[in-house]
């Protein structure tokens, strides 16, 4: 019976020290990025990210004529603006496709301005119109 248990923690050790040497070459974070790195260009339309963060600044007015100016995008990508509407959220983040990701109809948004009205609004895409 002592030589059963001997063997039974002998192999314990062993499965232990390979499952923690498989483990200790993981990297979820690297792994993920190469991935993102590989499958780019067929899953997004983008041969590789942009190389830094925009350092550009834009006054309000050119904002408002062209809010599409805000962003930086890599090649290969085009920045539609979905609303501009005056009842929209001023501070929208968190937004979700809705009723799927394959056929919206509607962007379902988080408006986290604390003034007048924080809430979720919903967003028509083919019109823009924004709705509480």
């Amino acid at each position: 019976m002592k030589k059963l248990a001997t063997v039974i923690a002998v192999v314990v050790a062993l499965g232990i020290g390979v499952v923690g040497s498989a483990l200790a070459g993981l990297d979820f974070g690297l792994d993920t990025q190469n991935l993102l790195n590989a499958r780019s260009q067929p899953l997004f339309g983008v041969g590789k990210p942009i190389d830094v963060s925009s350092q550009d600044s834009i006054d309000a007015a050119t904002a408002e004529a062209d809010p599409t100016d805000l962003v930086t995008l890599a090649n290969g990508l085009k920045a539609k603006v979905v609303t501009a509407a005056a009842n929209a959220g001023p501070n929208i983040d968190m937004m979700a496709l809705w009723p799927n990701e394959t056929d919206p109809t509607w962007l379902i948004a988080c408006n986290e301005e604390s003034e007048p009205d924080p809430g979720v609004q919903r967003i028509r895409i083919w019109d823009g119109s924004s709705r509480r």
